[in-house]
């Protein structure tokens, strides 16, 4: 018999498995050298953002992503001719579903509350994006919308469909 621990834990609060007395230790331990590990780790010279090298300030970032893992808009591959050689055309359908819309404009506005709360705000300059003028959600939504690509990838637009159209092999059917 094989047994292997998971790498995700989540249907247990930090009391369910820890004692009240651990539990303010580790927060203690924590509270007391975030200040050194919040400036040991955002001072980052690599930048994630939509900004060409050429027009972004020279600078070090703190870098805080919204990243959707499980997205609810969903995006379509379509073969784009007769030969198997070319590209398909893939259309991954961002923010297809306004409740990814809804979300992503919340997580940077949550994530603009955090950089501006303690500790943070300690090691916080500015803003470079959105920046400071992108106020409201709409506004912020505004801004995403012209900037707002796939981490790294794009899943779930490859469906295998009914049976009748792709088997089991994973090769396609000609209808």
């Amino acid at each position: 018999m094989y047994a292997a621990v998971s790498k995700v834990l989540g249907i247990a609060a930090p009391l369910d498995l820890l004692t009240q007395e651990r539990l303010a230790a580790l927060v203690n331990d924590a509270e007391s050298s975030l200040t050194y590990y919040a400036t040991k780790f955002s001072n980052d010279p690599t930048y994630l953002g939509p900004t060409s090298l050429t027009v972004r300030p020279q600078r070090n970032f703190s870098i805080i992503n919204a990243v959707f893992q499980s997205a609810l808009s969903r995006g379509r591959t379509h073969i784009s001719t007769a030969s198997p050689s070319d590209a398909p055309l893939v259309d991954p359908a961002y923010w297809a579903h306004p409740i990814n819309r809804a979300a992503h404009v919340a997580a940077i506005q949550y994530a603009r509350k955090n950089l501006m709360s303690p500790p943070l705000d300690m090691i916080f300059d500015e803003e470079f994006e959105p920046g400071a003028k992108y106020t409201t959600d709409e506004e912020v939504e505004d801004w995403l919308s012209g900037v707002f690509t796939s981490e790294n990838h794009e899943i779930g637009t490859l469906a295998m469909l009914l049976r009748d159209l792709v088997e089991l092999s994973i090769r396609a059917v000609v209808i």
